[in-house]
């Protein structure tokens, strides 16, 4: 059923005008919107350390974030491109979380970092945007950081998994379908598993469910289930120095509520 839908989901983006993306803006469960949850905060910290930025944006439909360090981009997220390109579809409202890992701070890497977002239903060249500073802490030791640890090394070291940007909860129509964000990174590329919480927050596996489907970025499609209040599912990014892990809530609402 899933992956009968999907088919019809990619035909129909190949094709999708500029006329039916502002369709799809116009038949959202909330009014097209997105505004920052959180921003990033500015970091102090010893030479040689790790710091971690997070920002997080309500929007409708999901948005596509960005980071960017002394104007220059690093990082680009997409959004839930499948459940954006579906017609006559009524989206609902998103809570992502967007993370940057900085795995060395030195006088190359410490600065300013900006988080940019924008959705489908932005008017272009209009994006929400939030900087902060990371500085180094006056010491008399100081670290410096291998080649390696830059944003743009080709030989990057091996890392641990880190979940760089995840769907923290959705307000849904039932019924539809749904895209869970879950971007993982980390050498090697980690291994992205999902799992439905149970009662007792017990992982359930969903890997043959005919009403989910991981999709090849990570990320989790969901059949609305129009007997459900409320499902809540585990992300996990695996490789061999280590997991990182994020959750993800979907709330539904009939439309006699809205």
């Amino acid at each position: 059923m899933l992956i009968l839908v999907c088919a019809s989901i990619l035909g129909f983006a190949s094709a999708k005008s500029l006329e039916a993306r502002w369709a799809t803006c116009g038949s959202l469960v909330e009014v097209a919107s997105a505004e920052f949850e959180s921003v990033p905060q500015d970091e102090m910290v010893v030479s040689g350390s790790e710091v971690v930025l997070s920002c997080s944006l309500y929007a409708s439909p999901q948005a596509t974030i960005s980071w960017f360090f002394r104007d220059q981009r690093i990082t680009n997220h997409a959004p839930a491109m499948v459940e954006n390109s579906l017609p006559n579809r009524k989206l609902g409202q998103s809570l992502v979380e967007s993370r940057l890992r900085i795995p060395c701070v030195d006088v190359h890497t410490a600065g300013e970092y900006t988080c940019t977002a924008t959705t489908p239903c932005t008017p272009p060249n209009l994006f929400l945007s939030a900087s902060a500073q990371v500085m180094i802490a006056p010491t008399n030791k100081v670290s410096r950081c291998n080649a390696s640890s830059s944003f743009d090394s080709p030989n990057p070291s091996p890392s641990s998994p880190f979940i760089s940007q995840f769907t923290v909860s959705r307000l849904e129509m039932p019924g539809g379908v749904i895209q869970l964000m879950c971007r993982a990174q980390g050498n090697p590329q980690p291994e992205v598993t999902w799992h439905r919480l149970g009662e007792a927050e017990e992982l359930i596996d969903i890997t043959n469910h005919h009403s989910y489907m991981k999709l090849s970025n990570g990320d989790l499609l969901v059949m609305g289930d129009d007997d459900k209040v409320t499902e809540s599912f585990r992300c996990t990014a695996k490789n061999q120095h280590g997991e990182d892990t994020t959750d993800s809530t979907i709330i539904y609402v009939n439309a006699d509520e809205n």
